[in-house]
């Protein structure tokens, strides 16, 4: 998480506030050749609380992100627990209008469905 900040050194405008959430991501995955952050936030939920608030922010983290890092484009990408999927699909429709990729932590497959979207990005 600390590396990314290091990593991108001068590259991140620090005139610009980051928002709360929007400042060590879980996971970043860097295309330098088209100059593409793919930031990855997991978020685990297993009973109630309020997680489902938590994955309502992906636009304004996408917006500051890519505020602060002008010389990047920066696609913001969920990894879900299936509990999300049961109790927040209101949020997850929002997700989905707005091009947020959403991924389930809980499938076989979720690392290299992750994978292949990087890859295949355009």
């Amino acid at each position: 998480q600390a590396n990314f900040k290091y990593y991108m050194g001068n590259r991140i405008d620090n005139n610009i506030l980051s928002l709360h959430g929007a400042k060590s991501p879980d996971e970043v995955y860097i295309d330098e050749t088209n100059r593409i952050i793919f930031i990855i936030e997991k978020k685990n939920q297993n009973g109630s609380g309020s997680k489902c608030e938590c994955i309502q922010t992906a636009v304004n983290k996408q917006r500051n992100y890519n505020r602060r890092i002008p010389t990047y484009n920066v696609v913001y990408i969920y990894c879900l627990s299936s509990w999300h999927r049961d109790n927040c699909q209101a949020e997850l429709d929002d997700l989905n209008e707005d091009n947020i990729p959403v991924f389930w932590g809980n499938e076989q497959n979720y690392k290299n469905d992750i994978i292949h979207f990087i890859v295949n990005y355009i």
